[in-house]
């Protein structure tokens, strides 16, 4: 089966996720057992009333979009279930060579599916070397490639980062009073650092992979991550001083938990710094350098 039906059939997934082998998108199946007569029109699967992850929007911002054979100024792809999108993007990772091999269409389907599986730093750093290449050069791919960055993936990242700051005063907000967070809905200390660190590391392996930041993807990502800079270094501190914390094992003492934890995240960094593709520094090098130093202190201790 080649990348392009490959690629086809996942999106054509059934609603649950379940992935059909018989299901041809070609013909309908009563053009099946009818051999002349014409194929059925692809319809799309409606998007989910509660949030969709189709790409749909106007790369031009109102201006008149060049001549081509398709319609690209209005751009809709149908929702891919979890398993879909999970599946189409592990089509993607396995394939080499892609900015030479894939056609325009399988290089958006990959941007979709990137998307749909929040795989958000894996789809700025995939769509800035689009952009950086811009190997099409009968219409200008790379302004398109930016369009979807700029008007759909940034504010989906700015939804999903906000949401994993704001985790615990929305939780508090549900369960506490007006005055702020009650002792019993405050959780532990050190509980939220899982949750930190990982929206730090993606920003962190954009910051190192990307060729370029999205003209709103650079507005947003300085405050988002000065914010995940002082709630990572205020959970390691409230580890350490807050005499409800209880150690990860009982040989354990505050002081090796915290140490421990900030070795892990220096360790992380390191492997994104290690398999940058970029040959300088990051972008926000300096924030880049409060983040270690921060964590070197911790480390330290």
């Amino acid at each position: 089966m080649s990348l392009l039906h490959h690629a086809l059939s996942i999106v054509a997934a059934d609603e649950d996720g379940s992935l059909s082998e018989n299901r041809n998108l070609l013909s309908s199946p009563s053009s099946a057992s009818s051999p002349n007569s014409p194929p059925a029109p692809l319809r799309s699967p409606p998007p989910h009333p509660a949030e969709s992850s189709t790409l749909h929007f106007n790369p031009w911002l109102g201006q008149q979009p060049p001549s081509l054979p398709i319609s690209i100024d209005t751009l809709g792809l149908p929702t891919l279930s979890p398993l879909g999108a999970k599946e189409l993007a592990k089509l993607f990772d396995e394939q080499k060579d892609t900015l030479k091999l894939l056609p325009a269409l399988l290089h958006l389907l990959q941007l979709h599916a990137l998307l749909s599986a929040k795989r958000y730093d894996l789809l700025f750093i995939t769509g800035s070397r689009l952009i950086s290449t811009n190997f099409l050069k009968s219409f200008d791919f790379a302004a398109f490639v930016e369009g979807i960055l700029n008007q759909v993936a940034t504010p989906k990242l700015a939804k999903f980062l906000e949401r994993l700051l704001n985790k615990d005063a929305t939780n508090a907000a549900a369960g506490g009073t007006s005055g702020g967070r009650t002792p019993e809905s405050q959780p532990p200390p050190g509980a939220n650092l899982s949750r930190l660190q990982a929206a730090a590391l993606t920003i962190l392996n954009i910051l190192y992979n990307c060729d370029t930041l999205p003209s709103a993807l650079s507005a947003i990502l300085p405050r988002f991550f000065h914010s995940f800079t002082d709630e990572i270094d205020h959970t390691l501190n409230d580890m350490l001083t807050n005499p409800s914390y209880t150690p990860a094992t009982s040989y354990s003492t505050p002081v090796q938990d915290v140490k421990a934890k900030a070795e892990f995240i220096l360790g992380q960094l390191q492997r994104i710094r290690s398999h940058s593709k970029g040959a300088g520094e990051p972008h926000m090098a300096g924030d880049v350098n409060r983040f270690q130093q921060m964590l070197s202190q911790h480390q330290k201790l």
